[in-house]
């Protein structure tokens, strides 16, 4: 399953994409995140794995996500593997009439029984990826 969304920013796409990798803006983007570092040694791109806490009902839950593409500053991939659920996000940013479109797309990778549960884990990453651009939006049209 894939799904893209897109916004328009005002802002330089380097001001975008310096902003959407900054794990310092990971709460700001997401609010149910409580933390995200860096694990890896290397400088931060493609291979760096990054230990996410969010906050899922009462528990917190961490994530291990790993960056898998790396263009400054023209895109950028993560993928997380939990529980037999890989999910693969892709943010593009280009240039749009001296601004930025900012553009998200998920792939959804099940495997066995937990396809079932496809269209349920689907409808609430829609919900969430839909805040979360509209989120970065705000806060880089300041």
């Amino acid at each position: 399953m894939i799904k893209a969304k897109s916004i328009i920013i005002k802002r330089e796409p380097e001001q975008v994409f310096a902003f959407i990798v900054g794990l310092e803006n990971a709460s700001k983007i997401s609010p149910d995140v409580i933390r995200a570092q860096k694990i890896t040694k290397e400088v931060f791109g493609k291979g760096t794995k990054i230990e996410e806490i969010r906050k899922v009902g009462k528990k917190q839950v961490k994530t291990i996500l790993e960056v898998i593409k790396y263009k400054y500053p023209e895109n950028y991939s993560l993928r997380s593997l939990e529980d037999g659920i890989e999910v693969t996000y892709h943010y593009i940013v280009k240039k749009h009439e001296g601004n930025t479109k900012l553009i998200l797309s998920r792939k959804v990778k099940v495997e066995g029984i937990r396809k079932l549960l496809l269209p349920i884990v689907g409808f609430f990453m829609s919900k969430h990826e839909k805040s979360h651009l509209k989120r970065i939006q705000k806060l880089l049209d300041k």
